[in-house]
């Protein structure tokens, strides 16, 4: 009840197709007028939905939290807080789905708590999924093999000097690819056909350059 009738966030990207025109050929060929009201309303029930499945996270966090304190292991633990994609809330008139390859998809918050993380600290560089695992193996003690595709973000997280707290990461571009599905065989697309979520020719690689200036 506490998420009915909360609405989208409406950034200047929602609903917003004049845009299209200059995008890749799904946005351009089939993303070409705006969400009517009904479509509107059914993005919203599904802003609603998803942050509704938070509350058991939230209440399952809680009960961690608790137990940690009982325990005396609340200064020995680190949270984190990640998510593997974003979300279409109607941005370019896409009223959900996750596939495609604009900020909104794939940008997402971390948030980290444990010893030695400034409270209410923020800092803009980026990581990505594949840091995960390195971070936790060097907090844990460990050693980080040197196979692993990601790095830690350990020495960012715990600002432990005045250069690490300056000097971006190292890695200044990363890779973005996806393999475009279909429903229907015969048109070649996926899902609704008068506004598709993906096609055979949503496959794409691109690469995600970060400048610091």
């Amino acid at each position: 009840d506490y998420d009915q009738g909360m609405l989208a966030p409406r950034q200047p990207n929602w609903n917003n197709v004049a845009v299209n025109a200059y995008k890749h050929e799904l946005f351009r060929k089939y993303i070409t007028t705006p969400m009517d009201a009904q479509e509107i309303n059914s993005s919203d029930i599904v802003f609603q939905h998803r942050r509704a499945t938070l509350r058991s996270v939230d209440d399952m966090i809680n009960e961690i939290y608790n137990v940690l304190l009982q325990k005396q292991q609340i200064n020995n633990t680190y949270f984190l807080y990640f998510s593997d994609n974003g979300f279409q809330d109607g941005q370019f008139g896409q009223g959900g789905d996750k596939r495609q390859l604009y900020e909104h998809d794939i940008r997402v918050p971390m948030f980290m708590k444990g010893p030695g993380i400034a409270a209410q600290s923020v800092t803009e560089r980026f990581a990505l999924n594949i840091d995960i695992a390195p971070t936790l193996i060097e907090l844990a003690g460990g050693t980080v093999p040197p196979y692993m595709d990601g790095m830690s973000l350990v020495p960012f997280m715990l600002q432990r000097s005045q250069i690490e707290k300056t000097t971006p990461t190292q890695r200044q571009q990363f890779l973005i690819e996806y393999y475009g599905e279909v429903s229907n065989i015969s048109t070649g697309l996926y899902g609704d056909p008068t506004r598709p979520i993906d096609s055979w020719n949503n496959t794409y690689d691109c690469v995600r350059v970060i400048d610091y200036g």
